[in-house]
């Protein structure tokens, strides 16, 4: 190494303890505190709350029935499953009971005209040759009854032939008061068991079991649906208020809160703790009333007016909670479960 190099490296040195040495003596000075941030209006649709003791429960829409002030809901006429079930199994009101019931009038109407085969039958005829050779009237009246019995029929009827007749026609000569004859018509073989007038209504029969087989098992099958979505309703709605409840004890703890802080007692990242909690608690009342809100939609699928519209139940008709669970009784479970199979209208369907 040439002593220029070591001339300018000592030179460095030199200027470097040097301003290390003012820097060390110079006073340091606190940088100016900045200006709080001035807050705005904030607009209509900003749910943030510049104060959490704010006494209001957070944003509530208006088709909820939920009040902004309280978080248990007052109570009204309270909606019982009971009632949701009645206007569902009304005349009219359910269009998927409708359809079932109209596809079994449509059964019951083709078991009539099977019917129609075996009513009564009257016939009357009547033969008048006024010209020719063998001048001559016939009249001839029959009633006649079909059974299902084995293809039996009963039969009447009066008959009246005046004139004159060829000798090969003279069976329908009758007296001057007519014939009056009777019988039956019972089939040995072909149509005994069974013929196209009994199968036919047999047939109908059987549809019309199905059919009425049929809306009983969608009438159960409705009814299942309607409780489900009525104790989901009941379930979001009490959910609701208790998610309301915490937030509504969140702000009162938080009131506490910043009075410690104010005399010393506490951090006061403990208050912006705090708040962070109600912001959390806002999130979940939010999501409750939405999720209650869906509940209502979907209980006002079977819950309808007179005219079949859909009716949307408010919180004021919650129940207070849900009914006390009694324990079943005492049965005979064999008994029951063979009774239950032959009921079963899907089953017989």
């Amino acid at each position: 190494m040439t002593s220029s190099s070591l001339f300018r490296m000592g030179s460095l040195l030199l200027t470097a303890v040097g301003v290390a040495a003012v820097l060390h003596a110079a006073p340091v000075q606190a940088a100016p505190p900045e200006a709080a941030p001035t807050q705005g209006p904030r607009p209509a649709d900003d749910f943030r709350r510049g104060d959490p003791r704010e006494t209001d429960l957070g944003p509530v829409a208006e088709s909820s029935g939920l009040s902004h002030e309280t978080a248990v809901q007052p109570r009204g006429h309270i909606l019982h499953l009971d009632e949701v079930i009645a206007t569902l199994t009304a005349e009219g009101i359910e269009p998927r009971l409708e359809a079932a019931e109209r596809a079994r009038d449509i059964a019951l109407a083709k078991l009539m005209s099977a019917r129609g085969a075996f009513d009564t039958k009257a016939t009357i005829r009547g033969e008048v040759q006024p010209l020719g050779y063998y001048t001559h009237g016939v009249v001839d009246a029959k009633i006649e009854q079909p059974t299902p019995l084995w293809g039996l029929s009963l039969w009447t009827g009066w008959r009246l032939g005046l004139g004159d007749f060829a000798v090969y026609d003279q069976k329908r000569l009758t007296a001057a008061g007519g014939e009056v004859r009777t019988g039956i018509s019972l089939p040995l073989a072909q149509g005994g068991a069974i013929d196209g007038r009994r199968a036919k209504l047999r047939q109908a029969k059987i549809e019309v079991e199905r059919k009425t087989a049929q809306r009983d098992a969608k009438t159960l099958e409705l009814e299942a649906k309607a409780a489900e979505a009525y104790w989901k309703w009941v379930a979001a709605g009490l959910s609701l208020e208790v998610e309301r409840t915490l937030l509504e004890i969140a702000f009162e703890r938080d009131a506490g809160l910043e009075r410690q802080i104010e005399l010393g007692n506490l951090e006061s990242i403990i208050g912006d703790d705090n708040h962070r909690l109600i912001l959390d608690r806002e999130g979940r009342v939010v999501a409750a009333e939405r999720e209650f809100q869906a509940a209502t939609l979907e209980l006002s699928l079977f819950w309808r007016d007179e005219g079949g519209r859909p009716l949307l139940a408010g919180a004021d008709r919650l129940p207070d909670g849900f009914p006390t669970v009694t324990p079943p009784h005492t049965i005979d479970i064999d008994a029951e479960v063979e009774g239950a199979i032959t009921r079963r209208p899907d089953l017989q369907a």
